[in-house]
């Protein structure tokens, strides 16, 4: 897939609801967000999701990104990167990065709804700690 097709399919999610372990257009989370995002770009996503997390951080994010994904740089970071943020010590967000000045698109608690951040604007109190790409993404 390309990381065109990527951004194409993150940017359709703009405006839909944050609901917590939300995957649907009526509601999603950002680990929803990046699953729904996969599945539609062609990855087979199933069996894949963390059931029954809880909204403080437990580290199964970055195990669930790790496994799945393939990790790279956060200076490698490029439009339809997955990047993942820690709060503390534990992952605990997540957004697919839209360019190559760091805008990312994210399912928000604070926004209550799937909106854009910018990496050289940070989140409060979170801070990105990797990046990942989908696997077999190319560019274009």
């Amino acid at each position: 897939m390309k990381r065109s097709e990527i951004v194409g399919a993150a940017r359709s999610w703009a405006g839909v609801p944050w609901r917590h372990q939300g995957r649907t257009r009526s509601g999603i989370d950002c680990v929803g967000l990046v699953l729904r995002v996969a599945e539609t770009v062609g990855l087979d996503v199933s069996g894949v999701d963390i059931p029954d997390y809880g909204r403080e951080p437990d580290g199964r994010l970055f195990g669930l990104f790790a496994r799945n994904l393939t990790r790279i740089t956060q200076e490698h970071a490029r439009p339809g990167s997955v990047i993942v943020f820690a709060r503390g010590t534990s992952a605990c967000h997540a957004g697919i990065v839209l360019d190559d000045v760091g805008l990312y698109l994210h399912a928000s608690v604070l926004s209550a709804k799937v909106t854009f951040g910018s990496l050289r604007k940070p989140l409060k109190s979170y801070r990105a700690i990797a990046a990942f790409d989908f696997p077999g993404v190319i560019d274009g």
